[in-house]
């Protein structure tokens, strides 16, 4: 039944909603949610956590035990040869046995053109499509490619171009982009410059999709063209950061979300003090921006400040 809400929630919202992302370690425990949202036809899209599989600081014992996995992060290598073929098929198996409708690829952070990743990443485009065709699926399962670089590497023209060119030959029937720095927090001089380097995307003649984009930069590159989707979580995964991922994970040192208020027309997370500050600034102000859904809200603003984020 929650399950069934949450799509009659995201199917009536203002915002179109295509498809549900769920993580690969997680796929057995929604598998009612993923039937359902498959029966209403919306896609439903495996994220396989191999970019998060490349970092000491990000793995945990949830994704070493997928196929895929190992007891340690992963290395260029184990991508190679009989072993990248090994992940492909396992990789694919997953997707199609779970009822999966897309595939985000199984790519890594890079860190420029030269990155020995982005060689072993487009490689492993070609096998995991090869095998989608080997099971006969190519129609109901789409291949996505997430191009994941950060935000110095994408104000780059020469490098941003030669990394374009060279993803041309990965198969694949969408451009999913992620870029470290880049989300809900950005400022404006970045978003400007984000806009411009999803033109020079526009030319491989792909949907570009912006990936944990959120807040006003992820409208506003919606409302500007500059990608045709974006993807975050509900308040959550609205930017991407990896400095976290690169240290090895040290036992207790989790920290708790401070207290927030999702702000639904401005889609993004205020303080509760600033967002008590913009509720106070004018009876207009309050009366558009106020939650207006009495399942969470029902004493509309007043209710608010005790959403946590």
């Amino acid at each position: 039944n929650d399950h069934i809400s949450l799509l009659d929630l995201l199917a009536t919202g203002e915002e179109g909603v295509f498809g549900l992302i769920i993580d690969a370690h997680n796929a057995k425990r929604h598998r009612d949610l993923i039937a359902e949202s498959r029966r209403r036809d919306l896609d439903v899209i495996l994220d396989t956590k191999i970019l998060q599989m490349g970092f000491p600081g990000a793995l945990t014992k949830a994704l070493s035990m997928l196929p895929w996995g190992l007891e340690r992060h992963h290395y260029v290598t184990d991508f190679e040869g009989a072993a990248g073929e090994k992940r492909a098929s396992q990789i694919v198996e997953a997707t199609i046995a779970d009822g999966f409708t897309q595939l985000l690829g199984p790519t890594h952070l890079l860190t420029s053109v030269k990155d020995p990743w982005l060689r072993r990443d487009i490689g492993m485009m070609v096998r995991t499509a090869s095998e989608i065709a080997r099971n006969g699926k190519e129609k109901e399962l789409k291949l996505i490619y997430p191009l994941v670089v950060p935000m110095s590497l994408l104000r780059n023209a020469s490098e941003r171009r030669a990394i374009i060119t060279a993803i041309g030959d990965a198969p694949c029937s969408a451009i999913w982009l992620k870029i470290e720095n880049f989300g809900d927090d950005a400022t404006g001089e970045k978003f400007a410059a984000y806009i411009e380097a999803c033109r020079d995307f526009h030319e491989c003649g792909l949907p570009l999709i912006g990936d944990q984009v959120g807040g006003l930069p992820g409208l506003g590159a919606l409302a500007f063209g500059a990608v045709g989707g974006i993807a975050h979580g509900v308040t959550i995964q609205q930017g991407f950061h990896a400095s976290s991922w690169r240290r090895p994970a040290v036992a207790g040192s989790g920290f708790t979300p401070s207290r927030r208020v999702y702000v639904p027309q401005m889609d993004m997370l205020l303080e509760s003090k600033a967002a008590e500050k913009l509720f106070a600034a004018s009876p207009r102000v309050k009366a558009m921006c106020g939650c207006k859904d009495t399942h969470c809200c029902p004493r509309g603003v007043r209710d608010m400040p005790d959403t946590v984020g």
